[in-house]
């Protein structure tokens, strides 16, 4: 028998390098789609239009496939 291999998915937290909203945020991580920059501004507590500054931290999810 094969065992399967799937990995689970991930909570990462990274640190904000610079000031920027928090959707800009997602996009320089390449989180591009709408719905799972929804879920990830759901996550953190936060609003995709938020303003964040330098060293705040946030959530993101690393997919395990």
């Amino acid at each position: 028998r094969k065992k399967l291999s799937v990995k689970p998915d991930r909570v990462l937290i990274v640190n904000v390098d610079k000031p920027a909203t928090f959707k800009q945020i997602l996009e320089n991580f390449k989180v591009s789609e709408d719905k799972e920059q929804e879920t990830l501004a759901l996550l953190n507590g936060l609003n995709l239009n938020d303003q964040l500054t330098a060293g705040t931290k946030i959530k993101l999810i690393d997919k395990g496939d």
